[in-house]
């Protein structure tokens, strides 16, 4: 059962003070019985992620208290990576091949999503509209990523990428992600309308951004040149914010909701992983 673990305020990115004392309650996802548990996306209703158990790594969802695993036809393992609010589904399985592949889940069937000659696909997010982002590796194991839309496939590359995940998308069609520079130090970046824009959390080592809701806040995870910490953080109006849950010892924020709803993962002082919503 959801359990509240704590709540935190706000910090503005810049000098770390405290921006209009904004107070987050946090309840953790995690599956019965899992060593660990992450939950990715939420639409109001259900909640979508991926647990750990000994020799399993499984799709799996809840509503209210119910949890549940989703069998993907043909998976050794599997995650469910994004909702959208009809509760349509999509992710990632792993085959016997050890070939993985993205899938859309309607409720009822799946339909397998291969980027033409990848050798493996992810399906990250869907939006109300039903256009997916996700990511591929080329026959050379060149990650790029790409969008979903009406039965066809588009590359998305940032530019002057070594590799580019898109990772999020929202009803307008703006999407994030981010991807890695000629000196391998990596960036977060907003593609709206076919224009790339890169972004960092100030005097952050690196920068990924995972989800944005409508009006265009973006979240993600940062690190600073140490390493060993990643924070999670809120971009909204070009403000950064860096948002972690209380003695966790990594935070990574996966999607935002458009009423400011938080869903992603934290590390524990035990090293264990739990899928966390804040409100």
């Amino acid at each position: 059962m959801p359990v509240l673990i704590a709540q935190t305020t706000l910090l503005e990115a810049q000098d770390q003070t405290p921006a209009k004392q904004k107070v987050y309650k946090f309840r953790s996802l995690d599956y019965p019985g899992a060593n660990n548990s992450y939950a990715y996306d939420f639409n109001g209703k259900t909640a979508v992620g991926r647990f750990i158990e000994p020799n399993v790594s499984e799709a799996f969802y809840v509503s209210g208290t119910s949890y549940h695993a989703l069998s993907v036809p043909g998976a050794t393992s599997s995650e469910i990576d994004g909702i959208n609010a009809s509760g349509e589904m999509v992710g990632s399985f792993t085959d016997s091949d050890r070939q993985t592949h993205g899938f859309l889940y309607n409720g009822k069937t799946f339909l397998t999503l291969d980027f033409p000659g990848a050798g493996s696909t992810i399906a990250w997010d869907i939006n109300d509209s039903g256009l997916i982002v996700g990511s591929y590796d080329d026959s050379d194991a060149i990650t790029h990523g790409f969008l979903y839309k009406k039965g066809s496939f588009t590359a998305l590359n940032a530019p002057a990428a070594i590799f580019t995940y898109a990772t999020g998308i929202n009803s307008t069609g703006e999407i994030v992600g981010f991807y890695a520079d000629s000196g391998g130090a990596e960036h977060g970046f907003l593609q709206h309308n076919g224009a790339y824009s890169s972004f960092d959390f100030p005097s952050a080592a690196y920068t990924f951004a995972l989800g944005i809701n409508d009006a265009g806040a973006i979240v993600g995870g940062w690190g600073d040149s140490g390493g060993s910490v990643i924070h999670g953080f809120i971009s909204s109006g070009g403000v950064y914010t860096q948002v972690d849950v209380p003695e966790a010892g990594n935070t990574e924020w996966y999607r935002i909701k458009n009423n400011g709803t938080l869903v992603g993962f934290v590390q524990d002082s035990l090293g264990e992983g739990h899928g966390i919503i804040g409100h």
